[in-house]
């Protein structure tokens, strides 16, 4: 009897011994990472915007991506500069956890601060490029294209030309005798005199009637579906041409010694700044990005040091049709999260950074913010 009482007294009470265990196991998870993290940020649009208490941008996008994908609580700390070098100095002093925004290791060349030895940063989320935005030009813009029409079409016309020239001396050999609109006292006596006669009066009377000769019928036909041709090559080649190369065609400044002739304007304190200096360039600083683009737009600079992305954003937020993007890039840079070097995140954050690379989730992100011809999430 007592033997029954032991096995009825384990069958009844297992299930509530196995699920307190259970449930001890996920209350108290082994805790691989901090549960709650100091994420700081600063204003730096396309990659931090925040507007009316809300956080929006490409890192942040991906940040409460990896965050979401670690299971991990944080909470936004923005601090109040443009400068990433001056928000990484918070970082360094152990502030924050986390630095969201245009933050590149590149830096480290830059600025050559014994203090940065205490940051570290993640696996690289975008690709920039550092290039110069400058004003339309209607007068280069009709000389480029007229340059381009002579580009894509000029291989075109001269043949044409060709065929005209041989259809008309093939006419004029063979059906010489049946050209008599001009009086005969006009009439062409010389090879040469005949081929100007020809030419005069097929451009302004078309192929001067049906001809009666088989080499008259042939060169006809011949320049009928020769010019046919030739014109249908013509119109595609130079739409192919325009579409594919207007934007770049369109710039002034192509290499960076076209930025060394001209006058040139950059924000004070960016990253891209010191490095168009470091390159050769004097552009002249101004306190804002937004003081920069007024010299630009006011025609007191021919164009501003920039990087792409915020460019691109710019332009796209601000519909400005006078300003675009020239085709000259003066170096790329790789921005990623910024950690303190001694902390734990970041080894999760880069397995996190890998999946959504190979999945695509992270090249989705940039689509929102950025245009095709610019997106370079990784």
């Amino acid at each position: 009897m007592f033997y029954r009482l032991c096995i009825l007294f384990c069958l009844f009470f297992y299930p509530v011994m196995s699920f307190a265990e259970d449930k001890k196991e996920v209350s108290s998870p082994t805790e691989t990472v901090k549960q709650n993290y100091k994420v700081a940020v600063f204003d730096d649009p396309p990659f931090v915007v925040i507007q009316d208490g809300k956080y929006s941008g490409i890192s942040i996008d991906l940040w409460e991506m990896v965050a979401a994908s670690l299971g991990i609580q944080y909470t936004y700390y923005p601090i109040p500069t443009k400068d990433p070098m001056v928000a990484l100095d918070a970082l360094i002093e152990k502030q924050y956890d986390v630095l969201l925004g245009s933050v590149t290791p590149t830096i480290h060349q830059y600025k050559k601060a014994k203090s940065l030895e205490g940051v570290s940063y993640s696996r690289a989320y975008f690709v920039d490029t550092i290039g110069a935005l400058e004003n339309k030009s209607l007068s280069h813009f009709i000389f480029i294209t007229l340059k381009m029409l002579a580009a894509s079409v000029g291989f075109w016309v001269l043949i044409l030309s060709f065929l005209f020239v041989l259809y008309v001396m093939i006419w004029w050999k063979f059906e010489r005798e049946r050209i008599h609109d001009a009086p005969p006292t006009q009439l062409p006596t010389t090879f040469l005199k005949g081929i100007h006669y020809t030419i005069w009066l097929h451009l302004s009377r078309g192929h001067g009637g049906v001809p009666e000769t088989k080499w008259g019928k042939v060169s006809l036909i011949g320049w009928i579906l020769g010019s046919y041709i030739s014109m249908l090559l013509v119109s595609s080649s130079f739409i192919s041409f325009m579409t594919s190369n207007l934007q770049n065609y369109q710039a002034r400044y192509l290499k960076i010694s076209d930025l060394e002739k001209i006058r040139l304007v950059a924000a004070k304190n960016r990253l891209s700044t010191i490095i168009a200096q470091s390159a050769g360039l004097s552009p002249r600083k101004m306190d804002t990005f937004e003081d920069a683009i007024l010299e630009l737009e006011n025609n007191r600079a021919d164009a501003l040091i920039v990087t792409s992305s915020h460019a691109d954003y710019y332009l796209r937020e601000s519909g400005n049709q006078e300003l675009f993007l020239a085709p000259v890039t003066i170096q790329y840079l790789l921005y990623s999260f910024a950690f303190p070097k001694e902390g734990s995140l970041k080894k999760q954050v880069n397995e996190a950074l890998v999946q959504f690379h190979i999945d695509g989730s992270s090249q989705g992100i940039c689509k929102n913010y950025l245009s095709k011809s610019v997106t370079g999430c990784l």
